[in-house]
């Protein structure tokens, strides 16, 4: 969510190249439609919460790499944007059966049951997530002293 909110900028102002702002949305989603014929049997091989963990992580280190190779062309970062839509993939693929997991685990463990209050905190949860992106989104537009005028 966090570089969803900066691609405006990047492909107006840092690339210079407007009309290739709808690929990257493209690039971070595209992986799922492919990874979703055989994540079932990477999940049953290696288990869900590890191959969501390897999938942030390779995610979380494309973009990483964008900061520390400072990059200014718009076709590497739609491939950085491929890399981290096949690590997203699995996260998107898997959050619902996760969920589903720790509901489970919970009831095993205080032999309760609550999926509307674990439902509920995830929906809190997901939703304080997006108002820190776009905080810290205006934040580092802000520090760059951005001014769309």
């Amino acid at each position: 969510m966090y570089q969803q909110s900066y691609i405006q900028y990047f492909f107006t102002y840092v690339f210079n190249a407007p009309g290739l702002m709808s690929l990257p949305t493209i690039m971070q989603y595209l992986p799922v439609a492919i990874v979703m014929f055989f994540s079932n049997k990477l999940c049953k091989k290696f288990g869900r919460k590890e191959i969501c963990a390897v999938g942030m992580l390779l995610a979380g280190l494309s973009f990483l790499s964008i900061a520390f190779l400072k990059v200014t062309n718009p076709y590497i970062y739609l491939g950085v944007c491929l890399v981290s839509g096949i690590g997203n993939s699995f996260i998107f693929l898997m959050v619902w059966a996760l969920v589903n997991d720790a509901i489970d685990d919970y009831m095993v463990k205080s032999g309760r049951r609550d999926d509307g209050t674990a439902y509920s905190l995830f929906t809190f949860c997901r939703q304080i997530g997006q108002t820190v992106a776009a905080i810290l989104v205006n934040a580092g537009l802000m520090s760059f002293n951005y001014d769309k005028d």
